[in-house]
């Protein structure tokens, strides 16, 4: 069994803090995920594990009623950032 680092923890807090905030309609089809992850400094992680854990946030927030309804996507790590930021876009997604 794994547990969440306290970094990860106090990130989820703080990214469930900012999307309450915000008033969104919860996507319940098929979507498109681009993420844009701003890296601090010279800094760099597990870009699946960024995602993954976004996902589960967007879950937890309400934005997409499941995170098995990306269908495609894509992400870019650009370093050298004063501090992390993630830039997320979700749009629907049509075969």
């Amino acid at each position: 069994m794994s547990f969440p680092s306290k970094a990860y923890t106090a990130f989820e807090k703080d990214a469930l803090k900012q999307l309450k905030t915000q008033s969104f309609e919860k996507f319940e089809t098929q979507v498109r995920v681009d993420y844009i992850f701003y890296m601090k400094g010279k800094m760099s992680t597990d870009v699946d594990n960024m995602i993954a854990g976004i996902n589960d946030i967007l879950e937890l927030a309400g934005v997409l009623e499941n995170d098995k309804l990306i269908k495609i996507g894509t992400f870019e790590v650009v370093a050298g950032n004063k501090e992390w930021r993630s830039e997320i876009s979700i749009t629907p997604y049509e075969i």
